[in-house]
């Protein structure tokens, strides 16, 4: 399950950071490894939005172990609030489900949900040692 859903959410950040002129894609069965989709799957890409995958890893990772719940409510700092260009709009002060930010870090990259986790994940905050 836990492959599954970060699969997804690679072909889902890979169909969102298309701001270059080509893009690539590939959608891989994670039971048997087989390729389902492919364009451009073998051409050089960066993605734009490593650090929102690596998120997204660490959210996931707390789900499977029971850390967290999808139902659990994050509150909204200022500084989440404060984030651009690409946000969902939060204002500081209000909570966002886990659910709901996964789903809009992944659809929309929400750089102010993506901050969210920071008042959830302390010890993962830029600049700290893991």
């Amino acid at each position: 399950m836990f492959k599954k859903v970060i699969a997804i959410c690679c072909l889902l950040l890979g169909f969102i950071t298309t701001a270059q002129a080509s893009t690539s894609s590939i959608m891989v069965n994670a039971e048997d490894g087989s390729v389902m989709y492919e364009m451009n799957a073998d051409e050089v890409r960066y993605p734009a939005s490593l650090t929102k995958l690596m998120t997204l890893y660490i959210t996931f990772n707390a789900l499977e172990n029971g850390h967290i719940k999808l139902t659990d409510k994050l509150k909204v700092s200022k500084t989440a609030a404060g984030r651009s260009p690409s946000k969902l709009g939060v204002r500081a002060g209000t909570t966002i489900t886990v659910k709901e930010a996964i789903m809009a870090v992944i659809v929309k990259s929400a750089n102010d949900c993506a901050t969210v986790w920071l008042n959830i994940f302390p010890s993962q905050k830029p600049n700290s040692r893991f």
